[in-house]
């Protein structure tokens, strides 16, 4: 994609998009594909990807050794420039003092917008992102569903060369056949915790939490676990807890079903 500055612009253009991130991006994209003459404005700079968001390097080797700043937030190697919880000149005020009702919203001033800030993970919306207040009592429910964004989801999925592998997961629906790319082999560490976690007997089961556009809490990106009848035959079978000396009151053993 050609980045040219106001002097090189043309007279006049079919479709201008305002921002360069997940929205823009896509649009403009699918706009030019069908043969459109588009221009794309995006108030952050042209940056060096390489030079400005590394992501091979160890904390030892970046100033303060990575810690977050006022300048960088989320860290030295986050992949955010010129942008985070606040941006200089450009105030973000919310209507109510009370903490627990304000919202706070990263902003990406920079090409691609807040996809660089995204921690790589795009998984899509589920059943429950769409029906908050249907399931929970909490934010709006959607007009449409994830079956009527489903034939989309693909052709997004597609030209971005997002990988990995469908797991059947109860609120993440699994990608048309073809479409992700497959993922690359994990680190040592992470391999042998995935070796390990398949001889735990227990079943995935999305911890109940408030969704995107509910009134409560942000849900967590990890999954409660349910304790299947296997998980309690073999903890009834258990012997006897016994009390540790360094943990007054507290068994080493358990007889209660645990969560893993």
């Amino acid at each position: 994609m050609p980045v040219i500055t106001s002097d090189k612009t043309q007279p006049t253009y079919d479709v201008i998009v305002v921002g360069s991130g997940a929205v823009g991006g896509q649009t403009a994209y699918t706009l030019t594909i069908a043969g459109v003459n588009v221009l794309m404005l995006e108030s952050g700079r042209k940056y060096d990807s390489v030079k400005e968001t590394p992501r091979f390097q160890h904390n030892g080797e970046a100033p303060l050794r990575a810690a977050g700043t006022p300048e960088k937030p989320m860290g030295f190697y986050d992949s955010t420039v010129d942008g985070g919880w606040a941006v200089p000149a450009e105030p973000y005020t919310n209507a109510s003092s009370d903490p627990t009702r304000q919202f706070m919203g990263w902003r990406a001033r920079m090409l691609g917008g807040r996809t660089n800030h995204c921690g790589r993970i795009s998984l899509r919306n589920g059943r429950y992102n769409f029906n908050p207040h249907r399931r929970d009592g909490l934010g709006f429910d959607w007009t449409i569903g994830d079956e009527d964004a489903a034939r989309y989801y693909g052709k997004v999925e597609m030209p971005v060369g997002v990988y990995g592998s469908n797991e059947g997961l109860e609120n993440t629906p699994n990608s048309s056949p073809g479409v992700l790319l497959p993922p690359p082999r994990s680190a040592c560490r992470p391999s042998s915790t995935k070796g390990s976690a398949r001889r735990i007997p227990a079943t995935p089961k999305i911890a109940p939490s408030s969704w995107p556009g509910s009134r409560g809490s942000a849900p967590s990106h990890s999954a409660a676990a349910k304790p299947t009848s296997r998980v309690s035959s073999f903890v009834k079978k258990m012997p006897s807890a016994k009390t540790s000396a360094s943990s007054p009151g507290r068994s080493r053993n358990s007889k209660s079903p645990r969560n893993f």
